[in-house]
């Protein structure tokens, strides 16, 4: 019997509601003779991938982009962290399962208020995710490797169920890591024959308190939509003290098709971004 994780949004994870629902949760389970102390509230993921010599101004998933261009997201994030219920496995052999369920979130009411008009629901309804991994290492080299599917159901004229494929891997040697991570996305965002695909790639060395690398990353947008992306990063990282790491870089992008005319301002098919700055964990 595996633990149970609850997945929840980055914002929540140290509210009052969440830790009264975590109470809530480990008392039902005691209820059929479970463990509480197997439940975990936070944030999971299962997907190793291309690995980022800096931060924040990575080429997969980014949450910093000044470049007014699209970025590669390699991992199913469709349901990003709406509420859901996350199972994994035990690990075997270096081996992990998981699963996700989301349910429909939608209100029939404008107001959220038994006293208000029903309303149509909204396109998106519920969620399921589905995962497995593996992790181990032989003989100093440090293998991790994982696929996912997710869906989410559609509803309504022009759109179609969002589905998500993904696969990545990553491979470590004498500081040495290199990784690629893969997604194809089929109806994009619930539109229909809105397919793309997402492709990054990474190499880092490390030793010590620092670390150097390069990443790319590729979008190709095919049926409803057409257009291609290349991108990439260049740059280190240096750890200053504990939870405190500095880091610089440069990146380059170049966009066709409808990449290039839905860049953010109407910026052209083309950045180049230099940055420094200095990340804080805690």
């Amino acid at each position: 019997q595996g633990p149970l994780y609850i997945n929840v949004p980055a914002k929540g994870i140290n509210s009052h509601g969440v830790a009264q629902a975590n109470t809530v949760i480990q008392s039902l389970l005691g209820r059929y003779g479970m463990s509480g102390a197997s439940v975990q509230t936070g944030q999971y993921a299962a997907a190793p991938g291309a690995p980022a010599p800096v931060i924040g101004y990575v080429l997969d998933d980014n949450n910093a982009n000044a470049s007014g261009l699209a970025g590669a997201v390699t991992s199913a994030n469709s349901i990003s962290d709406a509420d859901k219920i996350t199972y994994f496995t035990p690990r075997f052999s270096g081996f992990q399962l998981g699963a996700s369920y989301t349910p429909d979130s939608d209100w029939e009411s404008g107001q959220n208020s038994p006293y208000s008009p029903l309303q149509a629901e909204g396109a998106g309804e519920e969620g399921y995710s589905l995962a497995a991994n593996y992790v181990n290492t032989f003989n100093n080299v440090s293998v991790a490797a994982s696929v996912g599917y997710e869906i989410v159901v559609e509803e309504g004229a022009g759109r179609d169920d969002d589905q998500q494929i993904t696969v990545g891997g990553r491979v470590g040697y004498a500081g040495f890591t290199v990784g690629a991570g893969y997604k194809f996305t089929e109806n994009d965002g619930g539109v229909a024959d809105e397919d793309r695909h997402d492709f990054v790639v990474g190499l880092t060395y490390g030793q010590g308190p620092w670390t150097v690398g390069v990443q790319y990353a590729r979008i190709e947008l095919e049926d409803a939509s057409d257009g291609e992306q290349d991108a990439i990063v260049v740059g280190g990282k240096y750890i200053l003290g504990p939870g405190v790491t500095a880091f610089g870089g440069v990146q380059f992008f170049e966009a066709e098709g409808d990449l290039e005319d839905n860049a953010v301002g109407g910026v052209g098919d083309s950045a180049t971004v230099f940055f420094v700055g200095t990340a804080l964990s805690f």
